[in-house]
């Protein structure tokens, strides 16, 4: 479908379009009707019901900006808060920041206030008041610090992590440290790097960890934001400045950002809070090189099948995702545990991958229906650790996968099991040992 066919969504109730190409330049046009609308626009009858997909999209966009009000104003607007709300927004595929501001700026300049308000009009209604405020503010304290995201901001739109960006961190701290968080006495805790922000400013894991509520570990068909937030709950409650290792926050579950975005229209807007390899990769380098550390480790999950298997969701948008995810048999994930560890000696990476496969039966059983395409991933992430290693000459010292069954976890769940080992490295309860004769004894393999 032609793009000027496509501009029919902007002339939402409460909006005036003109004649002619909404957007002037024509890439830009296309990435973000792809974002609106999504791929598969031609099976759509009727114009009306495009017309309503569209709305549909641009009211998530636009609340998932009011929802960052606090941060935009602190944060002047900036490229960190954007891309929050690019990433907070349902949309049917990844758009960059600069595309974002477009799209959002051109839903403002088309309001027409002669007609009945919508929830649309009313939330570009608070977007130009909140605009029109943070514009008369002075400029925030800024310094120069790399961030890495999930989201683009260099145009591309292809998911792929930001350069360095001007981020007012000061001002990001101080806001999100007003936000009724009680449990610490400096939220975010100041050790943490402008990419574990991104995770913790996400108003449900800060309400998660402000709550003093016991809450059950995740599992393998719990909600993607709930095994996030128990990823950031590790962090934020071991994690100190003098710490050897890094988390990092998102679980990783997508070899790369392609497949990433194919799960979108079939697994809903939660399978955007699942990291892509290079995320995970970008984030390690990051820590080892600039932070010092000597461990990085992420929460790893491995899905079945392939988006093209699956029919479409009805409704990508939908808000209240957990009858979807904690019901549909195809979107329960295969947990494990990856620690990339420094070398004292040489400096080389060795990497554990702790994975309850090897020695659950159990496990196996279930997941024996998909077992190839489990298998197929670890070849894939291997591929991509190996490429990884010579693009940034670093020597893999040894690799080793498997691990015994961890013990208190009763019901199998290797979600669970991983997220248990996660909490008892970063706790000190325990601590892998370097040698390959002590890992063997820990029912790991050595695989190179």
């Amino acid at each position: 479908m032609a793009p000027l066919a496509k501009r029919i969504v902007l002339g939402q109730t409460g909006f005036t379009l003109g004649l002619g190409a909404a957007f002037n330049d024509q890439n830009s046009a296309t990435r973000i009707y792809a974002a609106l609308l999504g791929d598969d626009i031609d099976s759509i009858p009727t114009k009306a019901e495009l017309w309503q997909r569209g709305g549909e999209t641009l009211t998530n966009l636009f609340r998932a900006v009011i929802e960052q009000s606090a941060l935009f104003m602190a944060l002047r607007g900036s490229d960190l808060v954007w891309q929050m709300i690019v990433a907070r927004a349902n949309l049917f595929d990844d758009i960059s920041v600069a595309d974002a501001r477009i799209l959002v700026n051109k839903m403002a300049a088309l309001r027409n206030s002669d007609f009945p308000s919508t929830e649309l009009a009313l939330l570009v209604d608070e977007y130009v008041a909140l605009r029109n405020t943070t514009d008369a503010l002075g400029p925030a304290s800024t310094f120069q610090l790399a961030h890495r995201g999930h989201t683009d901001s260099s145009g591309s739109g292809n998911g792929s992590s930001s350069e360095a960006t001007d981020g007012p961190v000061d001002d990001l701290t101080a806001t999100l440290g007003s936000l009724s968080i009680s449990f610490s006495s400096s939220w975010p805790p100041p050790q943490f790097v402008l990419g574990d922000l991104w995770v913790l400013a996400h108003r449900h894991v800060r309400e998660a960890l402000q709550s003093e509520a016991a809450v059950a570990l995740p599992g393998a068909q719990s909600v993607p934001l709930d095994v996030m937030t128990a990823v950031a709950r590790v962090a934020v409650t071991h994690y100190e400045t003098s710490s050897p290792w890094a988390i990092f926050l998102s679980p990783v579950a997508y070899v790369n950002s392609p497949t990433r975005r194919s799960w979108y229209p079939v697994a809903g807007w939660q399978a955007r809070l699942f990291a892509a390899w290079d995320h995970f990769l970008e984030y390690a380098k990051d820590a080892f090189t600039k932070r010092g550390k000597q461990v990085v480790m992420g929460l790893v999950l491995y899905w079945q099948g392939t988006p093209s298997e699956f029919d479409r969701l009805a409704n990508v948008h939908q808000t209240d995702a957990r009858q979807l995810w904690e019901t549909a048999n195809f979107l329960r994930r295969h947990g494990t545990l990856f620690i990339m560890r420094r070398m004292p000696v040489d400096g080389g990476l060795q990497i554990i991958w702790f994975d309850p496969w090897k020695t659950n039966n159990t496990i196996q059983a279930h997941y024996k229906p998909r077992q190839m395409a489990i298998f197929n991933f670890r070849a894939g992430v291997v591929d991509r650790i190996t490429r990884w290693a010579a693009e940034n000459n670093t020597r893999i010292h040894s690799r080793y996968w498997g691990g015994y069954n961890i013990t208190g976890v009763t019901d199998d769940d290797s979600v669970k099991m991983s997220l248990t080992l996660l909490d008892w490295i970063a706790a000190g309860r325990f601590t892998l040992p370097e040698s390959q004769e002590d890992l063997e004894d820990l029912g790991y393999d050595r695989t190179e």
